[in-house]
C-alpha cells in the first residue's frame, strides 16, 4: 500500500513522469548521433539518462570544452551549444545534433 499523506516526499505522479522522461532519455542515448566535438568523440554514454560522457586530461566531464546539450523543443532532441549559448554548426551549416528527433514537428 501507498501512503496517501507523504509532507516531505515525491508524489507518486512525479515519481512515475521522471521514470518514463528517463526512459526516453535512456532510448535516445542508445540511438545516439555521438558527432564529434572538436574532433573529440564521447567515451561512453551514461545508462540512465544517455548523456554522453568525455575524457579530457583524464578527467570525465558531460560538458567538454564549456559546450553542452539544449533539448529542442519542436523535437525533443538534444543538440549542442558553446558557452555563449549558440548553437554549434557543422561545416554544412546545420546544427550539430546528438540525438534523432522523438516525434515529428507537424506543420
Amino acid at each position: 500500500m501507498l501512503p496517501r499523506v507523504n509532507p516531505d516526499g515525491t508524489s507518486l505522479r512525479y515519481a512515475l513522469y521522471r521514470l518514463l522522461v528517463q526512459g526516453f532519455r535512456r532510448v535516445q542515448g542508445m540511438w545516439s548521433a555521438n558527432p564529434p566535438l572538436n574532433r573529440m568523440f564521447p567515451s561512453r554514454r551514461h545508462f540512465y539518462h544517455g548523456a554522453p560522457q568525455f575524457f579530457i586530461n583524464g578527467l570525465p566531464t558531460e560538458k567538454p570544452l564549456g559546450h553542452r546539450r539544449v533539448v529542442d523543443s519542436s523535437t525533443g532532441s538534444f543538440y549542442w551549444v558553446g558557452a555563449g549559448g549558440i548553437a554549434l554548426k557543422e561545416a554544412n551549416g546545420n546544427a550539430v545534433w546528438d540525438t534523432e528527433a522523438m516525434w515529428d514537428v507537424q506543420m
